[in-house]
């Protein structure tokens, strides 16, 4: 009988961290067309995540997720500004509306796991580091005839396929129930300073950069 307990207990503190999430929160483009960082002028708009992620060890899990956020240029650049002439004329965007989609796997590392027969910490700190691909949909603005007296705004549709690489660093509940939320800050760089229909500006960092702040719901699965 003692055995038996003994076993239940260790079992009990070791319960698995495989789990599926839901993820909902403002997300926004760094990018050439979409505002001025410095000066905290950018478009916010929502991004949705499912994941699904399985334990490997005491310390260490794996993440799946897809997701999209909307893009937004936010209208910052306007038609009338010096440099949409010369972008318009190198086939480039001065804005843009779209849709991003993305799918990643990422290795995650749990800073504090439970240990057997101890008390859990009530709040779990974990990161990770992984490789996706995303695809933008976009409705982009491009100045045409923009030497002329009769230039005019010309909207068209155009898509974005790249690799990216997904950093994300993020806060949990430990409640060793059914259920835990987590909030989260993520950073998806992409492979390719197009994302946004524009590679020609100078920016401090040369991807495009979408980046999210997530509220998640945990259901875990083997409890």
């Amino acid at each position: 009988m003692l055995l038996v307990v003994s076993f239940w207990s260790i079992t009990a503190a070791q319960q698995s961290r495989d789990n599926i999430s839901l993820g909902v929160g403002p997300g926004v483009i760094y990018g050439e067309n979409t505002g001025d960082f410095g000066s905290l002028k950018f478009n916010v708009s929502p991004a949705l995540t499912f994941s699904h992620n399985k334990q490997l060890s005491r310390k260490y899990d794996l993440r799946s997720t897809l997701g999209g956020q909307l893009l937004n240029g936010g209208g910052y650049i306007s038609s009338d500004d010096p440099i949409v002439p010369y972008w318009s004329n190198q086939g480039q965007a001065f804005d843009f509306t779209g849709i991003a989609y993305f799918a990643d796997i990422m290795p995650v590392i749990l800073f504090n796991p439970n240990v057997p027969q101890r008390t859990g910490d009530v709040v779990h700190f974990y990161a990770g580091l992984g490789l996706g691909i995303m695809h933008v949909s976009r409705k982009q603005d491009m100045l045409v005839n923009s030497l002329s007296d009769r230039a005019i705004v010309e909207t068209t549709n155009a898509a974005t396929t790249a690799a990216y690489i997904p950093l994300r660093i993020g806060i949990s509940s430990n409640f060793d129930f059914n259920w835990d939320y987590a909030f989260e800050l993520a950073a998806l760089t992409a492979t390719s300073s197009d994302i946004d229909g524009n590679n020609l500006r100078n920016k401090s960092i040369k991807p495009d950069i979408l980046f999210q702040m997530q509220f998640k719901v945990k259901k875990y699965i083997s409890r």
